[in-house]
């Protein structure tokens, strides 16, 4: 495959994942399109590790940006359907991988903002975008369930 196609690849997925994730949203959640969302997010995630593993120099930076976007939500993925809740007993542990995955990945979509060229340099800004309004959900909703509320 030529670096276009994996591009297209890769942008379609993210694209997908989007589109999917607003449409979970909107349906509350219907199972459906929660398990669509996690394969499209998947297979975009194996897409990208496969792009660097196969095209090492070209675009190899929009590959790793859409890698470190895509694995704080692998890991949300998990977590919903490990089922945890303000009840889980082990709801710090999966907080702790959380915070570590979207850290690094800000950190690797900020460092690949300099090496894109063009209109591909507009990516990592939406990704960063993105990536803030999931942390600051994550950090409330970790808040809240630390709240010591009787009910």
């Amino acid at each position: 495959m030529s670096a276009r196609q994996w591009v297209w690849i890769n942008l379609g997925g993210v694209f997908a994942f989007g589109l999917f994730f607003v449409l979970s949203l909107i349906t509350r959640g219907h199972t459906a399109f929660v398990v669509l969302t996690e394969i499209i997010g998947l297979a975009t995630l194996g897409f990208a590790i496969a792009a660097i593993v196969y095209k090492k120099k070209d675009l190899r930076w929009l590959a790793i940006s859409i890698i470190s976007y895509m694995t704080p939500w692998l890991v949300f993925a998990i977590g919903h359907e490990a089922g945890v809740n303000a009840s889980s007993t082990l709801k710090g542990l999966w907080f702790f991988p959380f915070y570590i995955t979207i850290v690094a990945g800000m950190f690797f979509i900020k460092r690949s903002y300099h090496y894109l060229e063009g209109l591909f340099k507009l990516l990592p800004a939406f990704f960063l975008f993105f990536h803030s309004i999931l942390l600051l959900y994550m950090i409330a909703l970790h808040i809240w369930w630390v709240l010591p509320i009787q009910s």
